[in-house]
């Protein structure tokens, strides 16, 4: 699978939009500190047209630890997951398909 990596991403947007790689990296950068803030602060991020990120509470649970050889229990957690836009997943695939 190919990869498009952060500052890829950048140039391509820079280039599309006619501006300087620096002002996009600095719009990206704050737009993307904004959606990590409003999942911080409990709440769910919406990116309109592709989908919701919000934070998924993992409760505790039994496990087995195979180094420790014993039962441990594994603590609670938050993490964050991303629902994707049926509209968005039947484009990519329309796309996608060869």
């Amino acid at each position: 699978m190919n990869r498009k990596n952060h500052k890829e991403l950048i140039s391509e947007v820079a280039e599309k939009i006619s501006r300087d790689n620096l002002e996009v990296k600095e719009v990206i950068n704050t737009y993307l500190e904004a959606i990590e803030d409003t999942l911080v602060s409990g709440k769910a991020a919406v990116i309109k047209g592709i989908g919701v990120i919000k934070i998924n509470e993992l409760a505790s649970k039994r496990a087995y630890d195979f180094k420790q050889k014993k039962n441990v229990v594994r603590p609670r957690r938050n993490l964050p997951k991303m629902s994707f836009n049926r509209s968005f997943i039947k484009n990519i695939k329309k796309n996608t398909e060869g």
